[in-house]
Protein backbone atom coordinates (compact mmCIF):
# COMPACT_ATOMS: atom_id res chain seq x y z
CA UNK A 1 0.00 0.00 0.00
CA UNK A 2 3.06 2.18 0.76
CA UNK A 3 4.38 1.66 -2.44
CA UNK A 4 1.10 2.74 -4.41
CA UNK A 5 0.73 5.74 -1.92
CA UNK A 6 4.35 6.59 -3.11
CA UNK A 7 3.77 5.49 -6.71
CA UNK A 8 0.73 8.03 -6.80
CA UNK A 9 2.75 11.16 -5.60
CA UNK A 10 5.48 10.25 -7.85
CA UNK A 11 3.08 10.98 -11.01
CA UNK A 12 1.72 13.98 -9.56
CA UNK A 13 5.32 15.23 -9.07
CA UNK A 14 6.69 14.73 -12.19
CA UNK A 15 3.22 16.79 -13.75
CA UNK A 16 4.18 19.42 -11.36
CA UNK A 17 7.49 19.71 -12.45
CA UNK A 18 7.04 19.07 -15.74
CA UNK A 19 4.55 22.31 -16.44
CA UNK A 20 7.20 23.98 -14.21
CA UNK A 21 9.94 23.43 -17.01
CA UNK A 22 7.91 24.63 -19.76
CA UNK A 23 8.78 27.40 -22.01
CA UNK A 24 8.04 28.00 -25.48
CA UNK A 25 10.31 31.21 -25.83
CA UNK A 26 13.37 29.01 -25.31
CA UNK A 27 16.08 28.47 -27.73
CA UNK A 28 16.07 25.60 -29.65
CA UNK A 29 17.90 23.58 -31.90
CA UNK A 30 14.83 23.50 -34.46
CA UNK A 31 15.90 26.75 -34.71
CA UNK A 32 19.26 25.54 -36.69
CA UNK A 33 16.98 24.19 -39.01
CA UNK A 34 15.68 26.76 -42.01
CA UNK A 35 12.97 25.30 -44.72
CA UNK A 36 13.64 26.62 -48.05
CA UNK A 37 10.73 29.08 -48.39
CA UNK A 38 9.00 29.14 -52.26
CA UNK A 39 7.22 32.50 -53.31
CA UNK A 40 4.92 30.51 -55.84
CA UNK A 41 3.63 28.12 -54.73
CA UNK A 42 1.54 25.32 -57.01
CA UNK A 43 -1.08 24.24 -53.80
CA UNK A 44 -3.90 26.25 -52.18
CA UNK A 45 -4.70 25.74 -48.71
CA UNK A 46 -7.91 24.02 -48.99
CA UNK A 47 -5.74 21.37 -51.40
CA UNK A 48 -2.99 20.47 -48.05
CA UNK A 49 -3.76 17.08 -46.78
CA UNK A 50 -1.45 15.82 -44.04
CA UNK A 51 -2.95 12.75 -43.39
CA UNK A 52 -1.08 9.64 -43.40
CA UNK A 53 -0.42 5.53 -41.94
CA UNK A 54 1.86 3.78 -40.63
CA UNK A 55 2.08 0.57 -39.28
CA UNK A 56 -1.80 0.73 -40.03
CA UNK A 57 -2.36 3.26 -38.09
CA UNK A 58 -4.40 5.82 -39.76
CA UNK A 59 -4.18 9.64 -39.32
CA UNK A 60 -5.91 12.66 -40.36
CA UNK A 61 -3.08 14.86 -39.01
CA UNK A 62 0.37 14.04 -37.86
CA UNK A 63 0.01 14.60 -34.45
CA UNK A 64 -0.44 13.21 -31.18
CA UNK A 65 -0.65 14.17 -27.68
CA UNK A 66 2.22 12.45 -26.05
CA UNK A 67 2.53 10.17 -22.87
CA UNK A 68 2.22 12.10 -19.68
CA UNK A 69 0.26 11.26 -17.04
CA UNK A 70 -1.95 8.79 -15.14
CA UNK A 71 -1.55 6.89 -12.21
CA UNK A 72 -3.36 9.12 -9.92
CA UNK A 73 -6.88 10.65 -8.92
CA UNK A 74 -5.08 13.98 -10.03
CA UNK A 75 -3.83 12.61 -12.89
CA UNK A 76 -6.97 11.17 -13.86
CA UNK A 77 -8.46 14.75 -14.45
CA UNK A 78 -5.74 15.50 -16.99
CA UNK A 79 -6.12 12.51 -18.59
CA UNK A 80 -10.07 12.88 -19.38
CA UNK A 81 -9.21 16.58 -20.25
CA UNK A 82 -6.32 15.81 -22.80
CA UNK A 83 -8.95 12.93 -24.52
CA UNK A 84 -11.70 15.11 -24.69
CA UNK A 85 -9.04 17.67 -26.33
CA UNK A 86 -7.41 14.93 -28.78
CA UNK A 87 -11.57 13.16 -29.57
CA UNK A 88 -12.36 17.19 -30.69
CA UNK A 89 -9.72 17.52 -32.86
CA UNK A 90 -8.65 14.05 -34.31
CA UNK A 91 -5.47 13.63 -32.57
CA UNK A 92 -3.89 10.51 -31.77
CA UNK A 93 -3.07 10.28 -28.39
CA UNK A 94 -0.25 8.05 -25.61
CA UNK A 95 -1.22 7.54 -21.74
CA UNK A 96 1.57 7.88 -19.54
CA UNK A 97 3.44 4.82 -17.86
CA UNK A 98 0.47 2.29 -16.80
CA UNK A 99 2.76 0.27 -14.66
CA UNK A 100 0.44 1.98 -12.01
CA UNK A 101 -2.98 0.26 -13.02
CA UNK A 102 -1.50 -3.03 -13.56
CA UNK A 103 -0.58 -2.85 -9.90
CA UNK A 104 -3.27 -1.50 -8.83
CA UNK A 105 -6.29 -2.36 -10.89
CA UNK A 106 -8.27 0.94 -9.02
CA UNK A 107 -5.79 3.10 -10.84
CA UNK A 108 -6.96 1.69 -13.89
CA UNK A 109 -10.05 4.63 -14.53
CA UNK A 110 -7.08 7.00 -14.69
CA UNK A 111 -6.17 5.30 -18.06
CA UNK A 112 -9.69 4.26 -19.67
CA UNK A 113 -11.02 7.55 -18.93
CA UNK A 114 -8.69 8.47 -22.23
CA UNK A 115 -10.77 5.70 -23.85
CA UNK A 116 -14.59 6.77 -22.35
CA UNK A 117 -13.77 10.37 -23.72
CA UNK A 118 -11.75 9.74 -27.21
CA UNK A 119 -14.13 5.85 -28.20
CA UNK A 120 -13.08 6.22 -31.69
CA UNK A 121 -9.72 7.55 -31.30
CA UNK A 122 -6.36 6.03 -32.10
CA UNK A 123 -4.73 5.54 -28.75
CA UNK A 124 -1.31 4.29 -27.33
CA UNK A 125 -1.36 2.22 -24.34
CA UNK A 126 2.43 2.88 -22.01
CA UNK A 127 4.60 0.17 -20.11
CA UNK A 128 8.28 0.52 -19.68
CA UNK A 129 10.56 -1.59 -20.71
CA UNK A 130 10.73 -4.12 -17.70
CA UNK A 131 7.26 -5.36 -18.22
CA UNK A 132 6.29 -8.68 -19.11
CA UNK A 133 4.76 -9.56 -21.96
CA UNK A 134 1.35 -10.42 -19.99
CA UNK A 135 1.65 -6.79 -18.25
CA UNK A 136 1.66 -5.16 -21.85
CA UNK A 137 -1.56 -7.08 -23.19
CA UNK A 138 -2.79 -6.09 -19.67
CA UNK A 139 -1.90 -2.75 -20.11
CA UNK A 140 -3.56 -2.70 -24.43
CA UNK A 141 -6.75 -4.48 -22.55
CA UNK A 142 -6.96 -1.74 -20.07
CA UNK A 143 -7.08 1.24 -22.53
CA UNK A 144 -8.84 -1.24 -25.86
CA UNK A 145 -5.11 0.62 -27.51
CA UNK A 146 -4.49 0.99 -31.30
CA UNK A 147 -1.02 0.62 -30.53
CA UNK A 148 2.07 0.42 -27.34
CA UNK A 149 4.58 2.68 -26.51
CA UNK A 150 7.10 0.57 -24.42
CA UNK A 151 9.18 3.77 -22.54
CA UNK A 152 12.96 3.66 -22.44
CA UNK A 153 14.46 6.00 -19.28
CA UNK A 154 17.71 5.26 -18.49
CA UNK A 155 19.18 8.44 -17.40
CA UNK A 156 15.98 8.75 -15.80
CA UNK A 157 15.73 5.58 -13.77
CA UNK A 158 19.60 6.27 -12.71
CA UNK A 159 19.26 9.79 -11.16
CA UNK A 160 15.79 8.34 -9.33
CA UNK A 161 16.46 7.49 -5.84
CA UNK A 162 13.63 4.76 -6.47
CA UNK A 163 14.92 3.84 -10.01
CA UNK A 164 16.00 0.21 -11.67
CA UNK A 165 19.49 -0.33 -12.15
CA UNK A 166 19.46 -3.36 -13.91
CA UNK A 167 18.78 -2.61 -18.24
CA UNK A 168 20.56 -6.08 -19.64
CA UNK A 169 17.60 -7.95 -20.52
CA UNK A 170 14.91 -5.14 -22.08
CA UNK A 171 15.99 -5.38 -25.17
CA UNK A 172 15.07 -9.13 -24.60
CA UNK A 173 11.96 -8.46 -22.95
CA UNK A 174 10.55 -5.82 -25.79
CA UNK A 175 11.17 -8.81 -28.80
CA UNK A 176 9.35 -10.96 -26.18
CA UNK A 177 6.54 -8.46 -26.23
CA UNK A 178 6.73 -7.54 -29.60
CA UNK A 179 6.12 -11.08 -29.98
CA UNK A 180 3.09 -11.60 -27.95
CA UNK A 181 0.95 -8.89 -28.26
CA UNK A 182 -1.17 -8.37 -32.24
CA UNK A 183 -0.88 -4.52 -32.17
CA UNK A 184 1.67 -2.27 -33.42
CA UNK A 185 4.80 -1.88 -31.12
CA UNK A 186 6.10 1.43 -30.45
CA UNK A 187 9.69 2.56 -28.62
CA UNK A 188 10.07 5.84 -27.58
CA UNK A 189 12.90 7.53 -25.58
CA UNK A 190 11.19 10.00 -22.68
CA UNK A 191 13.29 12.96 -23.51
CA UNK A 192 17.32 11.73 -24.32
CA UNK A 193 16.89 11.11 -28.06
CA UNK A 194 17.51 7.73 -29.87
CA UNK A 195 21.12 6.43 -31.45
CA UNK A 196 21.84 5.21 -34.91
CA UNK A 197 22.93 1.86 -32.82
CA UNK A 198 20.16 1.66 -30.81
CA UNK A 199 17.58 2.18 -33.33
CA UNK A 200 19.43 -0.57 -35.46
CA UNK A 201 18.79 -3.48 -32.36
CA UNK A 202 15.07 -2.30 -32.63
CA UNK A 203 14.79 -2.41 -36.14
CA UNK A 204 16.59 -6.15 -35.52
CA UNK A 205 13.58 -7.08 -33.82
CA UNK A 206 11.27 -6.08 -35.73
CA UNK A 207 9.85 -2.90 -33.69
CA UNK A 208 7.12 -1.23 -35.70
CA UNK A 209 8.21 2.23 -35.18
CA UNK A 210 10.34 4.13 -33.01
CA UNK A 211 9.55 7.95 -31.29
CA UNK A 212 13.08 9.60 -30.96
CA UNK A 213 11.73 11.86 -27.97
CA UNK A 214 14.84 13.86 -27.45
CA UNK A 215 16.24 16.30 -24.92
CA UNK A 216 15.05 20.31 -25.38
CA UNK A 217 11.25 19.51 -23.92
CA UNK A 218 10.64 17.88 -20.57
CA UNK A 219 13.86 16.68 -18.83
CA UNK A 220 13.20 13.98 -16.66
CA UNK A 221 16.47 13.88 -15.32
CA UNK A 222 16.26 17.45 -14.00
CA UNK A 223 12.40 16.27 -12.46
CA UNK A 224 14.14 13.75 -10.69
CA UNK A 225 16.65 16.34 -9.42
CA UNK A 226 14.30 18.45 -8.23
CA UNK A 227 12.70 15.12 -6.23
CA UNK A 228 15.72 14.24 -5.07
CA UNK A 229 16.70 17.59 -3.44
CA UNK A 230 20.21 16.90 -2.52
CA UNK A 231 22.20 18.00 -5.70
CA UNK A 232 24.20 15.09 -6.02
CA UNK A 233 23.04 14.89 -10.04
CA UNK A 234 22.44 18.13 -10.92
CA UNK A 235 25.05 17.88 -13.44
CA UNK A 236 23.80 15.35 -15.09
CA UNK A 237 20.56 17.47 -16.21
CA UNK A 238 20.21 18.34 -19.52
CA UNK A 239 21.69 14.38 -20.94
CA UNK A 240 21.25 12.92 -24.10
CA UNK A 241 20.68 14.02 -28.16
CA UNK A 242 18.04 16.49 -29.01
CA UNK A 243 15.64 15.75 -31.40
CA UNK A 244 16.87 18.00 -34.04
CA UNK A 245 19.77 15.96 -33.48
CA UNK A 246 18.39 12.69 -33.61
CA UNK A 247 16.63 13.27 -36.76
CA UNK A 248 19.40 14.53 -38.50
CA UNK A 249 21.53 11.12 -37.46
CA UNK A 250 18.90 8.92 -39.57
CA UNK A 251 19.37 10.67 -42.40
CA UNK A 252 23.16 8.92 -42.52
CA UNK A 253 23.14 6.66 -45.61
CA UNK A 254 23.71 3.68 -43.15
CA UNK A 255 20.02 4.23 -41.44
CA UNK A 256 18.28 1.15 -42.67
CA UNK A 257 14.98 2.78 -42.96
CA UNK A 258 12.28 2.25 -40.27
CA UNK A 259 9.41 4.18 -39.53
CA UNK A 260 10.24 7.12 -36.55
CA UNK A 261 7.94 9.49 -35.07
CA UNK A 262 9.21 12.69 -33.15
CA UNK A 263 8.84 14.15 -30.04
CA UNK A 264 10.93 16.39 -27.23
CA UNK A 265 10.82 19.91 -27.25
CA UNK A 266 8.19 20.61 -30.01
CA UNK A 267 7.23 24.54 -29.69
CA UNK A 268 5.43 25.08 -32.21
CA UNK A 269 4.04 24.03 -35.81
CA UNK A 270 7.38 25.24 -38.11
CA UNK A 271 9.04 23.00 -35.36
CA UNK A 272 6.58 20.63 -35.99
CA UNK A 273 6.16 20.71 -39.76
CA UNK A 274 10.87 20.46 -39.57
CA UNK A 275 10.15 17.21 -37.95
CA UNK A 276 7.74 15.68 -40.73
CA UNK A 277 10.13 17.56 -43.63
CA UNK A 278 13.12 15.08 -42.05
CA UNK A 279 10.44 12.11 -42.46
CA UNK A 280 9.00 11.77 -39.23
CA UNK A 281 5.64 10.00 -40.04
CA UNK A 282 3.53 12.14 -37.27
CA UNK A 283 4.97 14.44 -34.08
CA UNK A 284 4.23 14.67 -30.52
CA UNK A 285 3.52 16.84 -28.46
CA UNK A 286 3.35 16.74 -24.47
CA UNK A 287 4.64 19.53 -22.19
CA UNK A 288 3.34 22.40 -24.78
CA UNK A 289 -0.59 21.20 -24.34
CA UNK A 290 -0.46 20.64 -20.80
CA UNK A 291 0.98 23.83 -20.23
CA UNK A 292 -1.99 25.53 -22.65
CA UNK A 293 -4.59 23.01 -20.64
CA UNK A 294 -3.16 24.21 -17.08
CA UNK A 295 -3.82 27.86 -17.76
CA UNK A 296 -7.00 27.37 -19.44
CA UNK A 297 -9.47 25.24 -20.02
CA UNK A 298 -10.91 21.89 -22.16
CA UNK A 299 -12.37 24.71 -25.11
CA UNK A 300 -9.92 26.83 -25.79
CA UNK A 301 -7.16 24.24 -25.65
CA UNK A 302 -9.03 22.89 -28.71
CA UNK A 303 -9.18 26.05 -30.46
CA UNK A 304 -5.50 26.19 -29.74
CA UNK A 305 -4.96 22.65 -31.62
CA UNK A 306 -7.25 23.70 -34.28
CA UNK A 307 -5.52 26.38 -34.62
CA UNK A 308 -1.53 24.15 -34.67
CA UNK A 309 -3.39 22.34 -37.29
CA UNK A 310 -3.91 25.37 -39.70
CA UNK A 311 -0.85 26.65 -39.25
CA UNK A 312 1.04 23.22 -40.01
CA UNK A 313 -0.57 23.24 -43.57
CA UNK A 314 -0.51 26.94 -44.20
CA UNK A 315 3.46 26.36 -43.23
CA UNK A 316 3.11 23.48 -45.87
CA UNK A 317 1.60 25.49 -48.57
CA UNK A 318 5.04 28.27 -48.32
CA UNK A 319 6.77 25.71 -48.99
CA UNK A 320 4.57 23.88 -51.83
CA UNK A 321 3.74 20.92 -50.51
CA UNK A 322 0.95 19.60 -50.52
CA UNK A 323 1.00 16.34 -48.82
CA UNK A 324 3.74 14.67 -46.44
CA UNK A 325 5.38 13.22 -49.58
CA UNK A 326 6.60 16.53 -50.74
CA UNK A 327 7.15 17.88 -47.76
CA UNK A 328 9.96 15.42 -47.14
CA UNK A 329 11.58 16.82 -50.40
CA UNK A 330 11.69 20.15 -49.13
CA UNK A 331 15.49 22.04 -49.36
CA UNK A 332 16.18 22.10 -45.53
CA UNK A 333 19.53 23.90 -44.30
CA UNK A 334 21.27 23.17 -40.97
CA UNK A 335 23.26 25.71 -39.40
CA UNK A 336 25.84 26.32 -36.34
CA UNK A 337 26.28 23.18 -33.67
CA UNK A 338 23.64 20.92 -35.48
CA UNK A 339 25.22 21.33 -38.59
CA UNK A 340 29.06 20.38 -37.46
CA UNK A 341 26.93 17.64 -35.25
CA UNK A 342 25.64 16.10 -38.58
CA UNK A 343 28.41 16.07 -40.30
CA UNK A 344 30.87 14.82 -37.39
CA UNK A 345 28.40 12.25 -37.75
CA UNK A 346 28.73 11.25 -41.10
CA UNK A 347 25.55 12.89 -42.72
CA UNK A 348 26.19 14.56 -45.92
CA UNK A 349 24.29 17.98 -45.15
CA UNK A 350 24.11 19.82 -48.33
CA UNK A 351 22.18 16.59 -49.88
CA UNK A 352 19.97 17.94 -47.34
CA UNK A 353 20.07 21.45 -48.81
CA UNK A 354 19.46 20.54 -51.97
CA UNK A 355 16.88 18.57 -52.35
CA UNK A 356 14.28 19.04 -55.02
CA UNK A 357 10.92 18.84 -54.91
Amino acid sequence: MNDNIERQRRKDEHIYFAVSQHNTKLQSQFDELELINDAIPMVNLADVDLAGEVAGLAFETPLYINAMTGGSPHTEKLNGQLAEVAAATGLMMAVGSMHSAIRDPKLASSYSIVRKNHPEGVLFANISADLSPIQAQQAIDILAADALQIHVNVAQELVMKEGSRDFDHWLENIAAIKEHVNVPVIVKEVGFGLARKTIMRLRDINVDIIDLAGKGGTDFARIENARRRDGKWDYFNDWGQTTAQSLIAIQSPNYVNMPYFASGGVRHPLDAIKCLALGAEAVGIAGVILAYLKEHDVEATIEWVEEWKLQMKMIAVMVNARNLSKLRKVPIVAYGRLKEWGELRGVKMEQLAQRLM
